[in-house]
């Protein structure tokens, strides 16, 4: 860089041309979002609390999902009225939208969930009662699975190991629950919670698919809130059609509780 000064009369006159480097982009393991102005942000961080901000805080944008293999993150934001899916870079470069012709949409957006696929080059997200898998390229929209009874698709987990993929269902007001998983071509294989009142979700497959952990609200309490007073985390074996207790934290309608869920799911099962 170099500085010249000019009165419009006499020749310019230049400095001493200087140059500078910038630091390489922090290698940050950590994505979340924060509330800033109505609008959900994305940041990273890394294990020391550094954080940097990725996403602008015009925009409403949130559920950040890392592909490792391809350094990249997925999430969700607003396009005029609709959600859709969303790819960047992990510096917040790059900013793709995936879905067009078919939005993201369920009973809650800040409930609704997306999984990465095929060595992250597909998504798998849902529309209401279906369940639609898209290239990353925003080309390829095929429609895997549509419930039965009409209601809505949340959560989706998917597991290459096994190459089944987990389901939760609601009704329009996030009750009437069903975690089942389903084959590629949209079969169901196992059912692992129905008939129950209240609250559940949090699905998490382990590493070889014979285990799904999920949490459920053993008050059973529906409320207009969707808020939760006594929800635990669960792993089912798959293969034992078993569910055993894993956990006993009471409220966990926040961040923090999500985080717990996610580190335990991955310690536990990965061990």
């Amino acid at each position: 860089w170099q500085v010249t000064a000019t009165d419009g009369i006499n020749n310019p006159v230049a400095s001493t041309v200087f140059n500078f480097t910038t630091l390489e982009f922090p290698e940050h393991r950590v994505f979340f979002t924060r509330k800033i102005n109505g609008n959900n942000v994305i940041f990273s961080s890394d294990e020391s609390g550094n954080t940097l901000q990725l996403t602008s805080a015009n925009t409403n944008s949130w559920r950040p999902r890392r592909a490792s293999s391809v350094d990249k993150l997925a999430f969700l934001s607003n396009n005029g009225g609709q959600t859709h899916l969303f790819t960047m870079d992990l510096d917040g470069s790059n900013i793709s939208q995936v879905t067009n012709a078919v939005a993201v949409n369920g009973f809650n957006l800040e409930e609704i969930d997306f999984e990465w696929k095929d060595n992250d080059t597909k998504l798998l997200f849902p529309n209401f009662d279906k369940l639609y898998e898209i290239e990353v390229s925003g080309t390829g929209l095929t429609q895997l699975y549509q419930t039965i009874n009409g209601h809505f698709i949340t959560e989706v987990d998917w597991n290459p190991a096994s190459n089944k993929i987990a389901l939760k269902t609601n009704d329009n007001s996030g009750y009437q629950v069903e975690i089942f998983t389903i084959n590629l071509s949209g079969v169901v294989q196992d059912i692992v919670l129905q008939g129950v009142n209240g609250a559940a979700g949090g699905l998490d497959f382990s590493y070889d698919g014979t285990k799904l952990v999920y949490t459920y609200d053993l008050s059973a309490n529906q409320n207009v809130d969707y808020r939760q007073f006594n929800s635990n985390m669960f792993i089912y074996d798959l293969t034992t059609t078993t569910a055993t207790k894993a956990s006993n934290i009471e409220s966990p309608d926040s961040f923090f509780f999500l985080i717990i869920l996610k580190i335990t799911s991955y310690l536990f099962l990965n061990s």
